[in-house]
């Protein structure tokens, strides 16, 4: 791993002063197949201000040469909407028991270096040391004849498989946002993913 990527949690005065490099990130990244995200940057500073709100949230930033290039946002399941998380109530999942991933978010020209990696591993370390027993993440359900998939896109699920984290296509729920052709926000499918923390 080359010494000049760096990655570290962001305080109160680095969330304020890199806002608007993560949200073009999460635009620009988003706005790939699968999600065809069409957000805009206040929608996404609202979103990322939530995390000065919540409590035992996290955000990091990775960095080469002091330059953003990824981030990964986590937070307590508790704090989701009912429409995302009714599946776990109605499983006999206890929310509370779930940290989750918002994001992991790396520029095209920086993946596969370990980067996504590092910080899974921060976010875990955190969510233990915060008492969380599982971590779990949502990913949009698309589909296998899904007609907006490009030739040659590939899943992450050998990266999320490898990291210890299994799908659970019994807990799902929806998430509203605006798609790429559409006029305005529609629901769209969430599929929840799982990793069971050590104790």
């Amino acid at each position: 791993m080359d010494e000049s990527f760096q990655i570290v949690e962001f305080t109160d005065e680095k969330i304020s002063q890199f806002l608007p490099s993560i949200s073009r990130l999460r635009i620009e990244i988003f706005s790939d197949y699968p999600y065809l995200y069409d957000g805009d940057e206040e929608s996404e500073r609202k979103y990322l201000k939530k995390f000065h709100e919540m409590k035992d949230s996290l955000m990091i930033g990775s960095f080469d040469r002091g330059n953003l290039i990824g981030g990964s946002t986590g937070y307590p399941l508790v704090y989701e909407s009912e429409s995302l998380t009714r599946s776990f109530l109605e499983h006999g999942r206890a929310l509370e028991d779930f940290f989750c991933i918002g994001e992991i978010l790396l520029k095209k020209e920086y993946r596969n270096q370990g980067l996504g990696s590092r910080m899974c591993s921060e976010i875990e370390r955190f969510a233990k040391n915060k008492g969380f027993p599982n971590l779990c993440f949502f990913e949009i359900d698309r589909g296998k004849d899904d007609s907006k998939r490009p030739e040659g896109y590939r899943k992450l699920d050998p990266f999320w498989e490898g990291h210890g984290y299994r799908k659970h296509p019994e807990l799902s729920g929806l998430i509203s946002y605006k798609e790429k052709g559409e006029s305005s926000e529609s629901p769209k499918k969430m599929v929840f993913w799982i990793k069971k923390l050590a104790s």
